[in-house]
C-alpha cells in the first residue's frame, strides 16, 4: 500500500483519489476550501464537485498542502491549471526524495502558454 497525496479536490482530483483508495492506497487530499476538506473527511462526500458519489472512508482531506505531501509516496497534482504554479510554490521542499510526482492538471497556463509539466 502506498501513501497518496492528491493536491486538488475538484471533480478530477476526487475521482483520482477514489480510484487510488479503492485500490487499497492511503489517500490524503488537499482542498483549498475548508468546508470541502471537512465534508470529505467527515461525510465521505464532495458535494460541490462530485455530487452523488460516496467517497471511500479511507480518504482524508486537509487544507494544508505541505502536510498532505510530507509522507506521501505518490503526489498527484490536480489543481486547476490557472492555480498550479501558486499551489505548488514551496511544496518541493516538503515532498520526500523517493516520492513520485504526477502532474494530472489539464490545460495550458494562460499567461505563459506553458504545458502543466513545464510550469513546474
Amino acid at each position: 500500500m502506498a501513501r497518496f497525496a492528491v493536491i486538488g479536490a475538484g471533480a478530477w482530483g476526487t475521482a483520482l483519489a477514489c480510484h487510488a483508495a479503492r485500490l487499497g492506497h492511503a489517500v490524503t487530499m488537499w482542498a483549498f476550501e475548508s468546508e470541502v476538506a471537512a465534508e470529505i473527511t467527515g461525510s465521505h462526500a464532495n458535494s460541490p464537485y462530485l455530487p452523488d458519489v460516496e467517497l471511500p472512508e479511507s480518504i482524508t482531506a486537509s487544507t494544508d498542502a505541505g502536510a498532505a505531501v510530507t509522507r506521501a509516496d505518490v503526489v498527484l497534482l490536480v489543481p486547476p491549471s490557472q492555480h498550479l504554479r501558486r499551489v505548488t510554490a514551496g511544496l518541493s521542499a516538503r515532498i520526500a526524495a523517493h516520492a513520485v510526482v504526477v502532474v494530472a492538471t489539464k490545460g495550458i497556463e494562460e499567461r505563459s502558454l506553458k504545458l502543466m509539466s513545464e510550469v513546474l
